[in-house]
């Protein structure tokens, strides 16, 4: 329902507050505006629109942007298995299973892939 905008002329309570004369008041929808003025508590308003807001501004130029080289990552989780080097970050969930039950490194059996990486290092340095 719109809102239409109204004026009090007697002091009244409308919507849980206490209007005033003068105090400018939003009926609810037309139903309730049209009990407003029958009982000759408000009267219709138009209200103006709000003026624009001016706000002063300058114009930006971005520069070109440059090409960054692509990132290179390096293996956070490297083991030796049988003397050769394993990326572990490659490895996903059933590999990792795997390895851990081939090395006998005890992980929790919700554990998932970063926890088995953890587990696989921690043992190496172990050893």
């Amino acid at each position: 329902m719109p809102k239409i905008p109204m004026l009090c002329i007697k002091e009244v309570v409308y919507a849980a507050r206490r209007y005033k004369p003068g105090d400018p008041l939003d009926a609810r929808g037309e139903g309730d505006a049209r009990v407003l003025e029958a009982i000759k508590k408000a009267q219709r308003v138009e209200r103006a629109a709000p003026a624009a807001l001016t706000y002063n501004t300058r114009m930006m130029t971005a520069s070109v942007p440059v090409a960054a080289p692509a990132p290179v990552f390096a293996a956070e989780y490297v083991i030796k298995v049988d003397g050769a080097v394993t990326v572990l970050d490659a490895m996903d969930y059933d590999a990792l299973r795997a390895l851990c039950e081939r090395l006998d490194v005890k992980v929790h059996h919700m554990a998932r892939e970063n926890g088995m990486r953890k587990a696989l290092v921690k043992s190496q340095a172990a050893e």
